[in-house]
């Protein structure tokens, strides 16, 4: 019986946009839900999300100017050209 109840963060960074979008069915949401309830490490991931998405909603509608668009672009091929798209940017970069 306990076994059907499990649910593990992994799971949890697997369904938490469709929980977020309510999209998960009774009874995964159920398991989820209780996972939430005594993983503090994933009470925070989602909370970080919904924080994000938050932020992401808040932005302007416009589309940025096209040097804008094409200069973003250029930075993040020389990124991933040089293998660097996983590590972090350097410090000056960060917000």
């Amino acid at each position: 019986m306990l076994r059907m109840l499990e649910f593990s963060c992994r799971d949890v960074t697997e369904a938490a946009d469709d929980y977020l979008e309510r999209r998960l069915g009774p009874w995964r949401r159920f398991k989820l839900r209780l996972h939430l309830r005594i993983c503090q490490h994933c009470r925070r991931y989602l909370r970080q999300i919904e924080h994000t998405i938050a932020l992401l909603k808040a932005l302007p509608k416009e589309r940025p100017a096209p040097e804008t668009s094409q200069a973003l672009i250029e930075a993040f091929r020389q990124r991933h050209a040089t293998g660097s798209a996983s590590a972090s940017p350097p410090s000056s970069d960060r917000v």
